[in-house]
């Protein structure tokens, strides 16, 4: 009884460091970050810790795709006349809810943006957007329904005027 339980044991101690590697890619251990040439430590992606292999950040630390935020922020007519209100254009105000929606930002950075100078093109550099995302007129700003509940008239243009 105890031959068998010492041999349990032992294959145990022994099969652990088998098992602790297994996620990792350059087959030796990591022991708190040192058989890691990198120096990213014990959590990074090579060291195959809880991340995925070439992973930088776990799951919870990164950005979600932009195509998460498109159906969660949508331009609405009271979101369109309270933008109108604070000056901004038809086309201004269509960039910002376009700059919303691929960023995943809400309106009033993007308004604060258009205050400090920045327009069209500097905000597609500096937040990443592509110009024709930024440009692009959603189909349901065109209809008839649209133009009724914010009270404008029809929008005819298939691109907005805002790249200068």
């Amino acid at each position: 009884m105890i031959r068998a339980l010492s041999a349990l044991a032992l294959a145990a101690v022994l099969c652990s460091p088998v098992f602790a590697q297994q996620g990792n890619q350059s087959g030796q251990g990591n022991r708190g970050g040192q058989g890691n040439r990198s120096g990213q430590g014990a959590m990074s992606g090579r060291s195959g810790g809880m991340m995925a292999p070439g992973m930088t950040y776990p799951a919870y630390e990164r950005r979600l795709p932009n195509r998460f935020y498109r159906d969660r922020i949508r331009l609405t007519p009271g979101d369109f006349y309270r933008l109108r209100a604070q000056g901004f254009s038809r086309d201004e105000v269509f960039m910002i809810a376009n700059a919303s929606r691929e960023t995943g930002l809400e309106y009033r950075i993007f308004a604060d943006a258009v205050y400090r100078g920045m327009y069209a093109r500097d905000i597609a550099y500096e937040y990443g957007i592509s110009p024709r995302q930024l440009t692009w007129v959603n189909p349901e700003w065109k209809t008839a329904e649209w133009a009724a509940a914010t009270g404008e008239s029809v929008y005819t243009r298939d691109k907005l005027n805002v790249w200068y």
